[in-house]
């Protein structure tokens, strides 16, 4: 369970990084928190559901 938390933050960190290059080329604030949600969920929809 750890494990997935600190992918989650990571991807969110990711994520919010490239919001922060779409929100530099005119996206706006949004950008930043639909990017980091998208980094955060997607990295825990693409691995499944944890092992035994």
């Amino acid at each position: 369970m750890g494990k997935r938390i600190m992918i989650a933050v990571a991807g969110a960190g990711v994520g919010s990084l490239a919001g922060l290059f779409f929100s530099f080329l005119g996206a706006g604030n949004t950008a930043l928190i639909a990017c980091a949600a998208i980094g955060a969920i997607l990295p825990l929809v693409v691995l499944g559901s944890p092992g035994r």
